[in-house]
């Protein structure tokens, strides 16, 4: 289920804004810098997820061993997600923040101007005139002065829409951890039901059906109104929390209370449908801008992996 939320929130969620947003726009350009990063984190997401798996599949390693495995690799993943935080927050904070094609190059203007001498044509003499020479380079936007607002363009990076005061939100997410903790438990108990009525694989049900009403599709209306990097933070965002933070976290609480099983390895499945979901982000970020077409190989690309998931064995593989 969690790599199933990954993929539907990379080629779904993000696939339909492109296709939809690229009807209305012609092209959508982001923020290649922080696409190009969130990209390499989903890249060690994968690896993780990827070596205990292998030690399993070609049973290198005894299931003690690859929980062990897991829980080291748990760690780490925490430990980047942390410094990738610090990174987006605070070191890196205007390049993660810059608009799309905003350089965030920096360079010292030297105190003095360099003297440009233009001759008069219209007198006898020479009129020396000085003049700054015009840089190639680009330069960081002067500093907002008082009482100026953003502009449209300018507040982009800024959150759109209703907020909650912070005591609202967190009885709401008080009051949904606890309706999910029975969803959830309804859900596992039924899905043995499911497969023996409907003769689907626990793949399909894991990996597709169950991921379905996880994919928030209300950042769609973003990208049509030309603010793709609203959804791509959305949507990517939300999968390196899920594969950074979620996954190893249940791992590592797992191990604390002493539920044995509980690791990073999936089957082989699931691994290659994950790593061929970021082959393809990673490919299609390089650019740093998005016509509709790049939505359709997203939304193709989802496509394959539920028919493929449909017609395996009923019973085979798991979420």
């Amino acid at each position: 289920m969690l790599i199933g939320g990954i993929l539907n929130n990379i080629f779904v969620l993000l696939g339909l804004s492109i296709l939809l947003g690229g009807m209305v726009q012609s092209e959508q350009a982001f923020n290649r810098y922080e696409a190009q990063g969130s990209s390499s984190l989903l890249s060690i997401a994968a690896t993780s997820l990827l070596i205990p798996s292998a030690s399993d599949l070609l049973s290198q390693a005894t299931q003690e061993n690859i929980a062990n495995q897991s829980r080291g690799a748990s760690i780490i993943l925490i430990l980047v997600y942390l410094a990738y935080l610090s990174c987006q927050l605070g070191t890196h904070r205007d390049a993660y923040h810059a608009k799309a094609g905003e350089s965030v190059r920096k360079q010292q203007v030297p105190a003095n101007t360099i003297e440009a001498l233009v001759t008069g044509t219209g007198g006898t003499g020479a009129i020396p005139v000085i003049a700054p020479l015009i840089s190639t380079y680009e330069h960081d936007k002067l500093p907002m002065l008082p009482g100026q607002k953003l502009s449209k363009d300018e507040s982009d990076n800024e959150v759109h829409g209703p907020q909650l005061h912070f005591g609202v939100a967190m009885e709401l997410f008080l009051t949904t951890i606890v309706l999910l903790y029975f969803c959830i438990d309804f859900v596992v108990n039924s899905i043995s039901t499911l497969t023996a009525t409907t003769q689907l694989s626990t793949m399909f049900i894991g990996l597709i059906l169950l991921s379905i009403p996880n994919c928030d599709l209300a950042p769609i209306p973003l990208a049509v109104d030309n603010r793709l990097e609203q959804t791509m933070k959305f949507s990517v965002g939300r999968s390196i929390q899920t594969a950074l933070l979620v996954e190893p976290l249940v791992v590592l609480i797992a191990w604390g209370m002493g539920v044995e099983g509980v690791t990073l390895s999936f089957g082989g499945f699931e691994n290659v449908s994950l790593f061929t979901t970021i082959l393809l982000l990673n490919f299609l970020v390089v650019d740093g801008k998005f016509h509709w077409i790049h939505g359709i190989l997203l939304l193709a690309d989802w496509a394959l992996i539920p028919i493929a998931a449909y017609f395996m064995s009923p019973g085979h593989g798991g979420p």
